[in-house]
């Protein structure tokens, strides 16, 4: 079977350029290109909210970025500048290239989806009922990114007395701060976030929350999902190797199902038990399963197998008893 083609999005004022440059590449023989073409900020916002799935978005320096659109693109590592009237340079495209050059930088700059359909920067969302499983998967997950030269960043979405990693914070910005601006139906920008996070240590950034302990788990739910997207926004925009982590600790099971759709990939424990607990669990976690988008990737969680892979429940092994 062919692989599908790469999506380009080319985003350009200049219609009678893109659309020809668009129709050449659709039709180069040898390549498997699906291009579009959009000339107007407001009908790209539509299109990238229905339509999220490109490998490649080309921004021309003259299109127009309304602050809606340019958080939007934001969430795309995937997104190259083009100029009009300069040669290539980096990552920049000019009117004046070979189709061949073109393509031969196109397929350079081409950013799929890692090995078991995991986009680069991935969201992942960490859940137990067993709350030493989780410590104990967050910290070898912890070295894991460490040993690998990830830059990991964590958010404790869990009462201050059940956070699974040593944290040490000197006062600065918190995210407490953030969630009051939220609450007040106020509009934030993922930037914000930045400053509320100070490093660990072994290349992990962690989130200052503030406030009491149980604040952040008990405001208002459309608070913690919109600080969550903030967060994936956050991501997107830093390394390309860059991770972030969010701890679901003590939350009732109608919050996580509303949270765990922000995930690129959501690791949790399957109760494997027979007892009233373990099939009570259980019987929650299918049901969330179950509610899950496409776009998020369970993993059941195995301290000692961190592959951050899709896999069949019925043939995930046991994890080791604790």
């Amino acid at each position: 079977m062919s692989p599908r083609p790469a999506k380009i999005l080319m985003l350009d004022p200049d219609q009678v350029f893109a659309r020809r440059l668009g129709q050449q590449l659709n039709q180069a023989p040898g390549n498997n290109f699906a291009c579009r073409t959009l000339g107007e900020a407001t009908v790209a916002e539509q299109v990238l909210e229905r339509d999220k799935a490109w490998d490649l978005i080309i921004l021309a320096e003259d299109f127009p970025l309304p602050p809606r659109l340019k958080q939007s693109l934001a969430a795309y590592p995937q997104v190259r500048k083009a100029r009009k009237a300069r040669p290539w340079h980096k990552e920049l495209i000019s009117q004046g290239m070979k189709l061949t050059e073109i393509i031969r930088l196109l397929d350079q700059n081409l950013v799929r989806a890692a090995p078991g359909g995991i986009s680069a920067k991935p969201l992942v969302m960490a859940y137990s009922f067993n709350l030493r499983l989780r410590q104990l998967w967050l910290q070898n997950f912890l070295r894991q990114q460490a040993r690998l030269g990830h830059p990991l960043y964590y958010f404790p979405l869990a009462p201050a007395y059940q956070v699974s990693l040593p944290l040490v914070f000197s006062p600065g910005p918190e995210l407490s701060s953030l969630l009051l601006l939220l609450s007040t139906g106020a509009q934030a920008d993922y930037d914000s976030l930045g400053p509320c996070f100070e490093a660990q240590g072994r290349g992990c950034y962690a989130l200052r929350t503030g406030g009491r302990p149980e604040d952040l788990v008990l405001s208002p739910l459309k608070s913690q999902k919109e600080v969550l997207k903030l967060f994936r926004l956050f991501i997107r925009s830093r390394s390309e190797t860059s991770v972030g982590l969010v701890e679901l600790g003590s939350l009732p099971f109608p919050v996580l199902k509303a949270l765990t759709v922000v995930a690129d990939v959501f690791v949790a424990e399957m109760p494997r038990a027979q007892d009233y607990a373990a099939q009570a669990g259980r019987q929650e976690m299918q049901a969330l399963l179950a509610s899950l988008p496409p776009s998020v990737h369970f993993v059941e969680m195995n301290p000692y197998d961190l592959k951050l892979q899709s896999r069949s429940n019925a043939h995930v092994p046991p994890h080791p008893q604790l």
